[in-house]
């Protein structure tokens, strides 16, 4: 059952594809037959213009016709009339039958070009006409013709259109004798249009090539533009990274003195004496040195420092009186060495060395703060200087836009 469908939806996937097909090869025979009369109706339309512009001709080449026989008329009549000139010179008679068979003559030669147009126009009526009732025939028809039909509707069109080149060669030839005979200043004028015309050519050509180069420059100018935005973007990014330093260098540049043991090596609460190990987990460290936040002395001391206060001695555990008389103490220290004096006046043994040690320890430490600032101060300039190139490339930038605004409104 499963085949006898798979079989079913096969015929009918490959009859709708044969469908399809067919109504592709129909569509593709209609378009070449719409094509085909379409440049078949512009060749009839041209030959329309050519048997006006030839009646044109015509009848401008009877009015010559009949004005010459006017002429010649009137000469017969005079001839006429000088007959019973009897005794007149031989030569003068001679004379005036050589003027008169000029005429004639050039009566023939226009009575046979009359015949020869009418002819002509005889017969591309008669080529118009069939090729006319191929087109409506074509119109008439039903969008459902066999292959065949479209075959031999194609074998006609040929054949109409290997006439229509015959009639127009032939109707050219004539334009020419006509052209040369009728109209003398006709090869002058064709050339100053030809020349005109070559002249239009050139500039065309010179405007193309300009448009062009002004394309190329209109591109190189659009590729600075993004080069510039490249590097004002980069510039931008540098910035921002120097500013993000600069911020990480100021927020971490002021360490307050409280840190020291920190930084460096801890202090033994019981002996007073640095530690050896490199680690400050394994000792621990007294409340005071955590919690205590000594002020800086009076030759460093700055405007956003606050002085300790005695609720917070007294927090770790000390007498409030005790507090209160320590935190006074150290507001009037001066240097490093009176606060470690102060703190062995009231119990805190520490030696010289000890103190000697913290002093050091202290000068590096505000020699590293010094080293800070003039790190900031030189990423400071920095920025001040990348600011100055971005507000440059920024510029840059708006003049480049506004000259390939100009360029896009010349091209």
């Amino acid at each position: 059952m499963n085949s006898g469908v798979a079989m079913k939806y096969g015929n009918d996937s490959s009859a709708e594809l044969s469908e399809c097909e067919q109504s592709h090869l129909m569509r593709e025979h209609e378009d070449v037959q719409e094509r085909t009369t379409l440049r078949y109706e512009e060749r009839i339309t041209e030959l329309h213009s050519v048997i006006a512009e030839l009646n044109k001709k015509i009848d401008r080449l009877q009015g010559t016709t009949i004005r010459e026989e006017d002429e010649y008329s009137e000469l017969r009549s005079e001839l006429s009339q000088s007959q019973h000139e009897v005794n007149e010179d031989s030569r003068s008679m001679d004379q005036d039958q050589t003027s008169v068979s000029i005429p004639e003559n050039q009566s023939t030669m226009v009575t046979a070009d009359m015949d020869n147009c009418s002819d002509l126009n005889s017969e591309l009526q008669r080529v118009l006409t069939g090729l006319e009732n191929v087109v409506c025939g074509r119109k008439k028809s039903s969008c459902s013709l066999s292959v065949a039909e479209v075959d031999r509707h194609i074998e006609q069109l040929t054949t109409a259109s290997e006439h229509c080149d015959l009639a127009i060669k032939t109707v050219e030839e004539i334009e020419g004798v006509l052209g040369r005979d009728l109209y003398p200043n006709l090869a002058e004028e064709r050339s100053r249009w030809e020349k005109e015309l070559a002249g239009l050519r050139e500039e065309n050509e010179s405007l193309t090539a300009t448009l062009c180069s002004k394309e190329e420059e209109l591109n190189r100018t659009k590729a600075t533009m993004n080069a510039i935005r490249e590097e004002r973007d980069r510039l931008r990014r540098r910035v921002r990274e120097l500013q993000t330093r600069l911020q990480s260098v100021q927020a971490t540049g002021p360490s307050s003195p409280g840190r020291l043991t920190s930084t460096n090596r801890p202090i033994n609460p019981s002996t007073g004496e640095l530690s050896t190990s490199s680690s400050s987990n394994d000792i621990p460290i007294a409340k005071i040195a955590e919690r205590v936040k000594l002020s800086k002395t009076r030759s460093e001391s700055s405007s956003s420092d606050r002085p300790v206060l005695g609720s917070e001695i007294s927090s770790i555990g000390v007498s409030s009186s005790v507090a209160e008389h320590l935190a006074h103490s150290l507001q009037d220290c001066s240097n490093i060495q009176e606060i470690f004096q102060t703190l062995y006046s009231h119990g805190s043994a520490i030696s010289e060395s000890k103190i000697r040690e913290f002093e050091v320890e202290t000068e590096r430490l505000n020699s590293r703060i010094e080293h800070l600032k003039s790190q900031n101060d030189l990423l400071t300039i920095t920025l001040e200087e990348c600011k100055s190139n971005a507000e440059r490339m920024s510029m840059l930038v708006g003049k480049y836009e506004s000259n390939a605004k100009v360029l896009g409104l010349q091209a």
